[in-house]
């Protein structure tokens, strides 16, 4: 069972350890420094900024992390990486990745879309927006779309 939790400061090591791990370092670059990583991490746990954090945990273990970023008025912009390379290339990506746009949507009535853009060059990323529901967006080359269901 896929859960989310907002990140904690007490989470700060666990999430420069996976900024580490090669398979991460690939599209995220070079690993921050715990310095770095507070002063990029920190204003999104304690609110002060507009990104929301959180830790992907699949029964109880944390796996990964997500974050959304508001885009407009109807739209956030989500991330996904799954940090632990021993959860990569089973099916847990894409099922986090439904899982935290359907709860983004629910918890926020005016979001009507998700949208995310992985690298052109990161199949295993596109590939688990696709088997998530994610569908090319038409007005934005490279960018993935993920539209409320219409109710009824």
């Amino acid at each position: 069972m896929i859960h989310f939790r907002p990140l904690r400061f007490s989470d700060l090591q666990l999430l420069g350890h996976w900024l580490a791990q090669p398979h991460v370092v690939e599209w995220w670059g070079a690993p921050l420094s715990r310095p770095a990583i507070e002063a990029k991490y920190g204003p999104r746990i304690d609110g002060t900024s507009i990104t929301r954090v959180f830790i992907v945990e699949d029964n109880g273990a944390a796996i990964g992390w997500a974050q959304y970023t508001p885009v407009s008025d109807s739209a956030v912009e989500i991330d996904i990486t799954i940090g632990e390379i021993s959860r990569v290339d089973k099916g847990v990506g894409s099922r986090a990745i439904r899982a935290f746009a359907e709860q983004i949507m629910a918890e926020n009535a005016g979001i009507e879309s998700c949208v995310a853009e992985p690298a052109p060059t990161n199949m295993r990323s596109i590939r688990a927006f696709e088997k998530a529901g994610f569908v090319p967006d038409v007005t934005k080359s490279g960018r993935w779309r993920f539209d409320r269901l219409p109710e009824g």
